[in-house]
């Protein structure tokens, strides 16, 4: 297909291989998952959780996907029973995937509880005068 033809080609038309490129889908990360047993290691709580967890994962070479489970049908009913969203990885990586997330939200926790006490403290100060 040449330049020309290109340009006159509506967004709609494009081949899967375009979309591919367009959106950096490579596949090896389908690869990663087909024909494995896979897992759920952990329940988010939030979309921007899930996320940042898969990303925290791959960092630590564990393939994983975050299955959301919002439906704009449903308006979220499910969320409060079900959670956002499941972290998925294979199998064999579950127990080390686990492992990692639990260290992860622990640590943001914790410092998260520290932020607060250091709030407070700083509120409880009176200005020296």
């Amino acid at each position: 297909m040449d330049e020309q033809e290109r340009s006159t080609q509506p967004l709609g038309a494009l081949s899967l291989e375009e979309l591919k490129v367009l959106f950096g889908f490579t596949e090896r990360e389908a690869a990663a998952f087909s024909g494995q047993p896979l897992s759920r290691v952990w329940t988010v709580e939030n979309p921007v959780q899930g996320d940042f967890l898969v990303g925290i994962l791959a960092q630590e070479a564990i393939p994983a996907i975050y299955q959301s489970y919002r439906d704009s049908a449903y308006d979220g009913i499910f969320i409060p029973s079900r959670g956002f969203g499941t972290i998925i990885t294979r199998d064999h990586h579950g127990q080390r995937a686990l492992t990692v997330i639990e260290a992860v939200v622990k640590t943001i926790e914790r410092e998260s509880e520290l932020s607060e006490e250091n709030q407070e403290e700083a509120a409880g100060e009176e200005p020296a005068e």
